[in-house]
């Protein structure tokens, strides 16, 4: 039988998304917003998203509304400038973390650079993806690389274990 032929693991619990909020900021992402917010939304659906709006000049922050009246599972913050990527996931997790009911954040980038349908297995496993220098600005921009680098390198060795894979 090959990894093909196999039946999805039925996801229940984090690797559902139930009590998990995907932060995604943004900053002139009209052309993905829909597309990935679709796609985390199919990888755990019981999770929320919150969209962080740096006020995007393309109406992303528009779209982002529009898609949040049509869902409740998805929520905007808007910000009057960009900041910057940082701050747009430090203020994003600030927000969720004092919503009842959250267990798990996560952080994800609007222009597809990760794969949601990932979600699932680092939810399942409590590993928080693409790790972020939040709150470095103290310290060297080596020290912020090599930091980013090792946090990156660990993630994928993990993603890719054997032994974190759906048997």
């Amino acid at each position: 039988m090959t990894e093909a032929d196999r039946e999805p693991t039925p996801r229940v619990g984090l690797a559902a998304g139930r009590g998990v909020w995907v932060v995604v900021p943004t900053y002139n992402e009209r052309e993905n917003l829909a597309r990935v917010t679709e796609a985390i939304l199919d990888a755990l659906p019981e999770c929320n998203v919150l969209v962080v709006d740096d006020h995007s000049p393309d109406g992303t922050g528009a779209l982002a509304d529009t898609m949040a009246a049509a869902n409740p599972r998805i929520e905007v913050l808007h910000r009057s400038r960009k900041e910057g990527l940082g701050i747009a996931y430090r203020d994003g997790f600030r927000r969720v973390l004092d919503k009842p009911g959250t267990i798990a954040v996560v952080q994800m980038d609007a222009d597809l650079s990760h794969d949601p349908a990932d979600l699932p297995r680092f939810a399942e496993l409590g590993v928080a993806c693409s790790v972020r220098t939040i709150g470095m600005r103290g310290e060297s921009r080596l020290w912020r690389t090599v930091f980013a680098f090792s946090s990156t390198t660990t993630e994928t060795m993990v993603a890719k274990s054997p032994s974190t894979r759906p048997q």
